[in-house]
């Protein structure tokens, strides 16, 4: 079975779920709560070896770090546009730091996608694997986009909540822009993929906004676990990239 396969029922999660009471959580608890979900995502296929995919940002390094402290076997893939590609840079300074095997894919010549999932699942393919971790939809959840600090922008005049509009337009609209394209392109290339941030949505949606956003940052909690569990501060301080960015030059 390919595609996304961790959480079952995905798109009815998102399509069911409203906001929990919002509730001041620590970084502990995220943290416990993530290795939970990580465990149950890696059940199916943690004897057969999978990879996860490393883009060098917060969230896939937090996802990385934590597998590191569970005893599983794993390793991290890399893909990026030219040596010097952001991306690899600070995927390497992961590995430096916490030791993990680590695959790059430097990508040339001409862009074979329309869609960085298909490139992303390629290289995975390309490298022996059939199963992954990925990082997906924390951005939706704890507040990634400028959108989430910038309600205003987005959200309707009237609304007398603009920046609860903007978190649940962001979190519905996950499925049509991010998932659906995502499961294809892992169908396409025989990849089933887990996605650890979705299967502990339960807890990451009752976290209180002001532990997400401020005018100045996103996911304002889980880069205080990543400061906890010492990834470098470069990597928390990184400005989001999109996957798309892997053929920036």
């Amino acid at each position: 079975m390919c595609g996304i396969t961790y959480p079952e029922k995905w798109e009815e999660i998102i399509k069911n779920s409203v906001f929990n009471e919002p509730a001041q959580i620590s970084y502990g608890r995220l943290k416990k709560e993530l290795i939970k979900s990580l465990r149950d995502s890696i059940r199916p296929f943690k004897n057969e070896g999978f990879c996860v995919a490393l883009s060098g940002g917060v969230d896939s390094s937090v996802l990385v770090a934590l597998l590191t402290t569970i005893n599983v076997e794993f390793t991290a893939v890399t893909i990026g546009f030219g040596k010097v590609h952001k991306d690899i840079v600070f995927a390497k300074l992961m590995q430096k730091t916490f030791g993990f095997k680590h695959k790059i894919a430097v990508l040339s010549g001409e862009r074979l996608s329309v869609d960085a999932y298909d490139d992303l699942f390629r290289e995975i393919s390309g490298f022996g694997f059939k199963n992954t971790i990925c990082a997906d939809t924390v951005d939706e959840i704890l507040g990634g986009y400028w959108m989430h600090r910038r309600p205003e922008v987005l959200a309707p005049d009237d609304c007398a909540d603009k920046q609860a509009w903007v978190f649940e337009k962001i979190w519905k609209d996950l499925p049509k822009l991010h998932l659906q394209p995502m499961n294809y392109y892992a169908k396409k290339h025989g990849i089933t993929v887990s996605l650890p941030y979705l299967g502990a949505n339960k807890i990451l949606r009752k976290v209180a906004i002001n532990q997400r956003v401020d005018e100045n940052n996103g996911k304002i909690i889980l880069r205080e676990l990543a400061r906890n569990i010492r990834i470098p501060d470069e990597i928390i301080k990184r400005p989001k990239l999109g996957l798309c960015s892997i053929w920036d030059k």
